[in-house]
């Protein structure tokens, strides 16, 4: 690591750190307006708190952004990656459906995993059908929500710009970008009021 990386490393570490001590002392704050009944004081409390956490979030993700490194991709199978990026989704498993030949394809099973967890969260946010599929050397990951405009596109991919939903952390797709460019793939998006596709593309 040099020492840029690392001073940005341990800014970050720094950050996360100082933002947990904060939400210790919203905690507190909680349970004292719990015990006064002050219901706006309540709302308060909890409104710091989801911004602090959503502050640890950020430089949790600022730092697996960070961390990517370039690998040579290696024959593999990916049904088995897919389905297994699948069951641990926190949510939105049930919505997602499964047709990945198990021809073998040329990736990171690392880096792939990463990639694809962070286009099935943002797919299954939608809170719509999502497939997932496979054409030839892509994996096509679609969902029937409400689409994005091209505007919102051409920001996608750009750390903190391009967040599709409210609280999130704008670092999903970058961070799915950077994963598929470090094993020498690419990214793209497809858009309309139909629904989003994306397609993760792996060296051919």
């Amino acid at each position: 690591m040099d020492r840029r990386a690392d001073i940005y490393h341990k800014a970050v570490r720094a950050l996360r750190h100082d933002a947990r001590n904060l939400l210790s002392g919203v905690a507190i704050m909680a349970d004292h307006f719990e015990a006064t009944g002050d219901a706006k004081g309540k709302q308060f409390a909890r409104y710091l708190s989801d911004k602090i956490n959503l502050m640890v979030r950020i430089a949790e993700r600022a730092d697996i952004l960070a961390d990517i490194e370039e690998t040579s991709p290696s024959s593999h199978a990916p049904g088995a990656l897919v389905r297994s990026v699948i069951e641990e989704l926190p949510e939105g498993r049930d919505l997602v459906s499964v047709d990945v030949a198990d021809d073998p394809l040329s990736c990171s099973p690392v880096l792939l995993e990463l990639a694809l967890r962070e286009v099935l969260g943002n797919a299954v946010a939608t809170g719509t059908p999502v497939s997932v599929r496979r054409e030839g050397s892509e994996l096509v990951v679609s969902d029937n929500g409400p689409g994005v405009s091209d505007l919102v596109r051409e920001k996608l991919f750009e750390p903190f710009r391009g967040a599709k939903r409210p609280g999130g952390t704008s670092l999903g797709l970058p961070i799915a970008l950077a994963a598929m460019k470090a094993q020498g793939g690419d990214i793209s998006v497809e858009s309309s009021a139909d629904g989003t596709t994306v397609r993760l593309s792996f060296p051919g």
